[in-house]
């Protein structure tokens, strides 16, 4: 690889760093081609970014940007993925069953880890809580209907009762 196309790698990777809220890093263990490109493609649909560069490259990168704690974890083949939704790639990463391959990275600046990334797994997405909160909603005039329907029941058997006793 000549320093051009060295220079061209760093250029890329400092770019996606700049241009993306987070960086995640997740082992490059047992993937075959056709499973890169899969991931690659669940990936484009977030627009997320996702890199296979050289360590010695990626860590002249992290050590001018604030994440300088993803250092640690450039050991081995790494596969770098940038994203601005993070919760939406690591459930996208767990769909395809490589979310216990991510190793840490960075959100907004701030470190995590495989325990940090296991609780955010369980975050709810933006489509997500707004189904809920739709889904709440529905569930009220129903709530409501049945409320009025009861009522008038009610007052029939009130005065029923009333009546029949006398």
């Amino acid at each position: 690889m000549n320093k051009s196309h060295k220079k061209e790698i760093i250029e890329n990777y400092t770019s996606n760093t700049q241009n993306h809220t987070s960086v995640l890093l997740m082992k490059n263990i047992g993937f075959s081609a056709s499973h890169m490109v899969e991931l690659r493609r669940l990936l484009n649909r977030n627009d997320d970014k996702c890199l296979v560069v050289k360590n010695s490259l990626a860590k002249r990168v992290i050590t001018t940007i604030a994440a300088k704690d993803l250092q640690k974890f450039l050991r081995g083949q790494i596969i770098t993925i940038f994203s601005n939704e993070p919760v939406s790639t690591i459930k996208v990463l767990g769909q395809f069953d490589a979310q216990d391959l991510l190793i840490g990275g960075t959100i907004e600046g701030s470190s995590i880890d495989k325990k940090r990334i296991s609780v955010i797994s369980k975050f709810l997405l933006k489509d997500e809580v707004r189904h809920r909160i739709s889904s709440s909603f529905k569930r009220i005039p129903m709530k409501i209907l049945d409320a009025q329907r009861q009522v008038p029941m009610k007052i029939i058997q009130t005065i029923k009762n009333r009546f029949i006793k006398n």
